[in-house]
């Protein structure tokens, strides 16, 4: 039994020595890539800083082209409305004229 102890006492002493030999290389390992990551971290927020800096510029530009198509078809609107009444005035006169001058050489004929 003392026997069994003096095993169960020396797995668990070599379990300790690995666990902090591993924190050690663990401590190690994070010293090293930290600057690493510090690195990337700075790059990623200049990165994202830029990218919403052109998010911006963007939608102000699309903004600004919607203000602008909307302030032409406003401007637009009602001569377009004039053109189209001129237009259905003019068809409408040219039927009748023509209209008109066809029935009078259908009664020239009779």
């Amino acid at each position: 039994m003392q026997h069994d102890l003096q095993i169960w006492l020396i797995v668990i002493l070599l379990a300790l020595l690995s666990a902090i030999q591993l924190f050690k290389i663990t401590t190690e390992l994070l010293g090293q890539i930290s600057p690493t990551v510090e690195q990337a971290a700075i790059v990623s927020r200049r990165q994202l800083a830029h990218a919403d800096q052109v998010i911006e510029e963007v939608s102000k530009d699309v903004e600004r082209i919607h203000q602008d198509v909307h302030n032409v078809a406003a401007a637009v609107r009602f001569p377009f409305r004039e053109a189209f009444a001129l237009s259905a005035g003019i068809r409408s006169a040219t039927a009748t004229f023509f209209n008109r001058a066809g029935n009078s050489s259908k009664r020239k004929q009779c």
